[in-house]
Parts: structure tokens; C-alpha cells; sequence
């Protein structure tokens, strides 16, 4: 069995440095602006099989048709993030592919061999991470694709098209106003 879909969206990479990373991905590589957020789970998270925590800092922009996501984890317990990229470190650490039927796509990841690694619980925003580093290096995040979500990233990808370079680094609150 394989994935329901081969839509990738999404590259992320999880930073050392939350301000410095914005500052390249702005100034350097012309991407922009990025819509930030602090994130705490809320109750459902599951992580290794497990109760999971997380706290975090992530923002989201838009570079052509992909959305780079950018994430310092906060989190003292263990997490996705911590698994592949360790404090202190700036790597790539997943590619995100929408799925319009996530059980199905998670029982094919599965089917493959591998292990869920974080999932969420129930809410908005139904996603699972996939451990697949010993054959590319990274992980794999399966995100349902919803209505809401859908129209956030449209958003972003609608304000990145005019931006002129100014402000790189909004408050997510801002997008939604």
C-alpha cells in the first residue's frame, strides 16, 4: 500500500536560533513574511506510543509553491523535533504531505514499516509524524487536509506574493485579524 497522495507542501526545519533563522530566510533568501506562534499541546498528543508534551516557537511562510516552516522546540520532554535535531543545532527535519484520508495514509505508513512518532489528538488539525530518517534523513508529516487549515496557509501564500520585504517576522494573531 503507498499514500492516498504525493502532495508535499511543506519543508521545516527546526532552529537553534528562532530570530536568526527568520533573519536568513528573509534577508538571504528573499522569503517572507513569516507568521509566528507559540504552540503548547493540549490533551491528546501522542508521542512514541505515549502522553506527549510540547512547547514550541514556529512560523510559517510561503517560497513559491512551498511553505517553509520553521520551528524551535521548547519542550523539556522528549519530542519529534529532539529525535532527529538536537539543542543547539539548525537541520531540516521533515517534508509535510496533505492527505485527504489520514487513516488510510497512516496504515500505508505503517504497512511500510514505519513507526508513528507524533500524532495529534483530537481537534482542528489531524497530523502524524513517520520516522523515515534511515532512508532520507528526515521525517515525514501527514497533515489532514481541512478546510481551515487550507485557508490559513492560503493566506500567508496571498501575503507573500505582494510582500516587499518589510516586517519579516509578524505574529500569527495578525493573519487571522
Amino acid at each position: 500500500m503507498k499514500l492516498t497522495t504525493n502532495s508535499v507542501f511543506q519543508n521545516a526545519w527546526v532552529v537553534a536560533d528562532f530570530d536568526e533563522a527568520v533573519d536568513h530566510w528573509s534577508r538571504i533568501m528573499g522569503v517572507g513574511p513569516f507568521f509566528a506562534l507559540n504552540y503548547e499541546s493540549g490533551p491528546g498528543l501522542r508521542y512514541r506510543g505515549g502522553p506527549g508534551e510540547l512547547k514550541m516557537r514556529v512560523a510559517w511562510a510561503q517560497a513559491g509553491d512551498t511553505q517553509i516552516e520553521l520551528i524551535e522546540p521548547h519542550s523539556e520532554a522528549p519530542n519529534v523535533y529532539r529525535d532527529l535535531v538536537q539543542r543547539g543545532e539548525t537541520r531540516f527535519h521533515h517534508v509535510c504531505f496533505w492527505s485527504t484520508d489520514i487513516e488510510a495514509d497512516c496504515r500505508a505508513m505503517g504497512e511500510a514499516g514505519y513507526d508513528t512518532v507524533m500524532e495529534s489528538g483530537p481537534g482542528a488539525s489531524r497530523f502524524a509524524y513517520f520516522d523515515t530518517s534511515a532512508v532520507n534523513g528526515h521525517m515525514i508529516e501527514i497533515l489532514e487536509r481541512q478546510e481551515g487549515i487550507v485557508s490559513m496557509f492560503d493566506r500567508i501564500k496571498t501575503v507573500a506574493r505582494d510582500w516587499n520585504g518589510a516586517r519579516p517576522l509578524r505574529e500569527f494573531a495578525e493573519l487571522m485579524a
